[in-house]
């Protein structure tokens, strides 16, 4: 569990990421985060981190779209 969504990964690959599970293929969020990650595109915007904003609405419709 992470803060904004789950790492599918299985337990025996290990990862080198650690920080970076936004941009993992085994990175997986739902509605549920949604505030969260709404909050996080929102903070990117702020700071004119477009590259961080797009991640998130990107991340945001998926979760959406996985709703319908």
């Amino acid at each position: 569990m992470l803060g904004n969504g789950l790492c599918t990964r299985p337990a025996e690959l290990d990862c080198r990421l650690e920080s970076a599970c936004k941009t993992c293929a085994y990175f997986r969020t739902s509605t549920e985060f949604l505030p969260v990650l709404v909050r996080q595109r929102d903070h990117a915007r702020d700071h004119s981190q477009t590259g961080r904003a797009a991640l998130s609405d990107g991340l945001i419709q998926r979760a959406e779209t996985e709703r319908s």
